[in-house]
């Protein structure tokens, strides 16, 4: 995961995350990653079109949003 994230900040590329709220509501968000700490990212999220606080405990899972004609990030390998 920290790799989808790092990435995002150094680069500013958009990632999709599935996070889970503190209500247990899970919801699916693009974000780009402005700032990281040891227990949680500040991001640009497309949803809310705001800067938002994500828990990285809270982060199910992350990837690079991809389009129909982008190749897997390990193609390559």
């Amino acid at each position: 995961m920290n790799i989808f994230l790092r990435r995002s900040l150094e680069d500013q590329i958009p990632i999709s995350i599935i996070y889970m709220k503190k209500d247990g509501t899970i919801t699916k968000r693009t974000i780009i990653v402005r700032q990281k700490s040891k227990t949680q990212i500040k991001a640009f999220c497309f949803t809310n079109h705001q800067i938002r606080t994500f828990l990285l405990d809270s982060i199910l899972s992350c990837d690079f949003v991809r389009t129909r004609k982008q190749e897997p990030w390990f193609a390559g390998l």
